[in-house]
């Protein structure tokens, strides 16, 4: 009772919209909120209003619109820029609005602050980072990409942590999963079924794919070292 208590309880928090400042603090031209959620377009559409009058739910997907947060009064908060991108072609494949206004601390709090008012929550650190991990968007390999890329501290640790995040490690670890499977596979067929005349390796043969499998993830291992050093620097 107490599992499926904390499993609904996982649920109903990921299916709660979320809501971040998604630029750095401090002065600056332009700072961005960010909300990821199903309830992204009525949260936003009650805050947002375009000089034309256009509803926000009429908004075409991936597209920018210039307008003005108000509060509940119809005040105005901030001047801004909103983008509307409709899952499930986000970066958490759910429905995300990016809300861009004047930096400084102060618009974009204000813009956060209603936000929350009308129903989001604050993300947790990371939060919609899980969320595309969650939604399969990306898998842990890209996860960790994710925070090297804010971390790097040369071009090369930059892009090293890139071509992690495209999935080019994803591609060679699922290579050497897929090699080992298939030995794995052929050991069992040859143990189970072995009166058999399968199509299946011979053991000199299976050796030398072990090997050649062994020799794939130790160069894998080797740039461990010298990816390290590109994204800390030497320290």
């Amino acid at each position: 009772m107490v599992k499926k208590m904390n499993d609904d309880s996982r649920k109903v928090r990921q299916e709660e919209t979320i809501a971040a400042i998604s630029t750095p603090s401090g002065e600056s031209a332009i700072g961005l909120v960010r909300l990821s959620g199903a309830t992204v377009i009525e949260i936003v559409g009650r805050m947002f209003r375009a000089p034309s009058g256009k509803k926000l739910k009429s908004f075409d997907s991936h597209k920018v619109y210039y307008g003005f947060v108000v509060d509940e009064s119809g005040e105005k908060i901030d001047e801004t820029m909103i983008t509307v991108m409709l899952s499930p072609r986000t970066y958490t494949r759910e429905d995300v609005a990016e809300i861009s206004g004047h930096g400084g601390a102060t618009a974009v709090k204000a813009i956060l602050k209603r936000t929350l008012e009308l129903g989001a929550r604050l993300a947790e650190p990371g939060e919609f980072s899980k969320r595309a991990f969650l939604n399969g968007r990306i898998d842990l390999v890209q996860a960790e990409a994710i925070i090297d890329l804010i971390k790097s501290k040369s071009s090369k640790g930059f892009k090293t942590a890139f071509s992690q995040l495209d999935g080019q490690l994803s591609l060679a670890l699922e290579e050497i999963e897929k090699g080992l499977i298939d030995v794995i596979s052929d050991i069992e067929a040859s143990i189970d079924f072995p009166e058999e005349e399968l199509d299946i390796l011979d053991n000199s043969a299976l050796a030398e794919k072990l090997h050649k499998l062994q020799y794939k993830t130790s160069k894998l291992l080797d740039t461990y070292g010298v990816g390290r050093i590109y994204r800390e620097g030497v320290g």
